[in-house]
């Protein structure tokens, strides 16, 4: 790259000297061979009319392959200035990528155990044990927990026709808090996009459950969703394509 450089200058300065010698050299031999005599003349107008002539010959020329020089100067120092910048974005984007693992590395399992555990609690005694104002509803069972609330396509619809705080309760413990994984997940995807099909995997027995989440935030979170629905390569709308999550966007608009 030095090297390369180095003989683009060397072809610059060259391109100047050579280009400045043949004009002056040119304009000399023009001037003598119409005007010179034998001898030197000892004129000094003859003098000053000569200088007038270099000044406008030599002088043009001169200061044209100067700019010459010049564009190709700028132009060079351009095209160095985009290597860098390519060269800083490609550092930077290894910074990231390497962030991105060291992350998913250390904050992820923590994530997605939350969301186990949360998807394995009762729903009725986790509202009570919080302090919940009516942890209950006559559509779903006592004993049934978060996960099976959103498995199950009766369960959804039954939280469908239960009474606003108990429905709202249920969808902020569970898809509206799985979306903080949701948004991890995504951050580290578009950092280090490789990282997808690691977290598919490990998230391949819960997909449902993400695909709730992702539903329910189409209308709340429209930002969000699309960046999720981006990294994780998830549709648009998911009306006709899966009844239970299709209930769960509709709990979102509501």
């Amino acid at each position: 790259m030095k090297g390369e450089k180095s003989n683009q200058k060397v072809w610059i300065y060259r391109l100047l000297i050579v280009g400045t010698l043949a004009a002056s050299g040119a304009s000399v031999g023009f001037y003598m061979f119409q005007f010179a005599g034998n001898d030197l003349s000892t004129d000094s107008g003859a003098w000053a009319d000569f200088g007038a002539y270099l000044s406008g010959t030599v002088g043009v020329a001169a200061v044209t392959f100067t700019l010459f020089a010049l564009i190709l100067t700028l132009r060079q120092q351009d095209s160095i200035i985009e290597a860098q910048e390519e060269q800083i974005a490609k550092v930077d984007n290894h910074q990231r990528k390497i962030e991105a693992y060291s992350r998913a590395e250390k904050f992820f399992p923590t994530l997605r155990s939350s969301m186990n555990e949360r998807l394995g609690a009762c729903a009725s005694a986790y509202l009570k044990g919080n302090g919940f104002p009516y942890p209950s509803s006559d559509f779903i069972p006592e004993s049934a927990t978060f996960g099976e609330i959103i498995y199950d396509y009766k369960l959804s619809v039954g939280l469908e026709e239960s009474g606003q705080y108990y429905t709202s309760a249920i969808c902020s413990l569970s898809v509206a808090e799985f979306c903080r994984l949701l948004i991890f997940v995504t951050e580290c995807i578009e950092d280090a996009p490789e990282l997808y099909d690691y977290f598919k995997y490990e998230l391949s027995d819960v997909w449902h459950v993400i695909r709730c989440s992702h539903a329910f935030h189409k209308d709340i979170r429209k930002k969000d969703f699309e960046r999720v629905r981006k990294a994780l390569r998830l549709p648009e709308d998911y009306c006709g394509l899966d009844k239970t999550v299709a209930v769960w966007q509709g709990l979102g608009a509501n």
